[in-house]
Formats: structure tokens, sequence, C-alpha cells
């Protein structure tokens, strides 16, 4: 007797679970889905759930080099916006630095915990012109911890980072967005000083979308 290729095989299976979004939420809700077949293939889906009519992501890094040293930081967060129908925008934005370096020719520099950070956001936007503004109001900070060793000794001290988001840079990333042939709203720039011996060259970039309703 023959018997199906499919016999003995599980059968497909759907699974129904419900999420409960947070009394304060974050900017951008991410539900990750994972699927595995009678074979242990794996495939995995992200979701995105915007809260807020516009959301998108502000990332930058920031290079600090002279002296024989380099100190290099990016961070990146997401926002969100409400828009009241009268030309005003407020939302929320959070977010970290998920790397860090910083090197010398005698020390050596290892991230034990990245910085957090949050703001409120407010500004303003014109339908018509497709003219954004927005600026961080509110920030609170969480510092990084480093551990570090160096020829006198080693230790574990907080990161505090070039609070990008408030400065205007963040600023000017709203003004200069463009709408993209798919509708997203995108912009970049760069920035460069000097403070205390070093160069400094921030990069940063703003992708904006507008939230499915």
């Amino acid at each position: 007797m023959i018997r199906p290729a499919c016999e003995g095989r599980p059968e497909p299976r759907t699974l129904v679970l419900t999420y409960t979004v947070p009394r304060n939420p974050p900017p951008i809700v991410r539900l990750r889905a994972i699927a595995e077949d009678f074979a242990n293939h794996h495939d995995t889906d992200v979701g995105e759930f915007p809260t807020g009519d516009w959301y998108g992501t502000f990332g930058w890094t920031h290079i600090c080099v002279g002296g024989g040293n380099r100190d290099e930081t990016r961070g990146l967060s997401d926002l969100t916006l409400n828009y009241d129908g009268r030309g005003n925008l407020t939302g929320t934005l959070a977010g970290s630095t998920p790397e860090y370096t910083y090197t010398t020719s005698t020390c050596s520099f290892t991230y034990v915990a990245p910085t957090t950070f949050s703001a409120k956001l407010v500004g303003s936007y014109t339908p018509g012109q497709d003219t954004f503004s927005a600026q961080a109001v509110e920030a609170r900070t969480t510092p990084g911890r480093v551990s570090w060793t160096c020829p006198a000794g080693s230790g574990v001290s907080e990161h505090y980072i070039f609070t990008v988001y408030e400065g205007p840079m963040f600023r000017n990333a709203f003004r200069d967005l463009r709408r993209q042939p798919d509708g997203i709203r995108k912009s970049s720039g760069e920035s460069t000083i000097s403070v205390g011996g070093m160069t400094c060259t921030t990069t940063y970039s703003l992708t904006l979308r507008q939230a499915q309703n």
C-alpha cells in the first residue's frame, strides 16, 4: 500500500495571540512572528504598528578624532507624531545608542550598557506645502556604562552621549524632509565642529512615514 507523502506530518496550525497596548506605548510597537515547519525550517516576520499619525526613525553617527584617540557613537530612535488637523504636531521620541567604541594607544573600552533616552516632540505640519517642523522637549537620558582598562587600572564608568536630538540637527532634519516617489519623507545631513583638540563629525538621517488607517 502506497502512503501519501504527507502522511505522518503534523497538520498546519494557526495560533492566535492578543497583545494589549500599554497605557504609555512606545512610538512603534513591533511584534515578531516565528513559524517552524516539520523539517525545522524557520521563518520570521516583524509587524510594525505605529501609535501616531506619522512615524519613523531618526539616527546618527558621531565620530571624534584627534590626539591619537577615536570616539564613535551610533544612536537610533523611533518617533511618532500626531496631527490635530489645525497645524500642530505632538509626539514622542525613544531610542538608545546600540554601538559605542573608544580607542586610544593604551586603553581599551567595552560597552556594558547603552545609553537610553526619550523625549516629547512638539511641532507643526502644513499639508498643502508638505512642510514639517519639530523639536524635542522634556528629554530624559539614562547614561550608559563602559568598562575600561588602562595601565593605571580598570573600572566601570558612566557614558554620556552627544544628544543630537536636542540640537539644531534634529530640527534641520524635519525642515529638510523631501517626499520620495513611494510617499516616504527622508532627509540627511552632516555637521563638523572642533572640541578640545578633536574634530567631531555627526552624520544624521530622518525617515518619516504616514500611518495607514
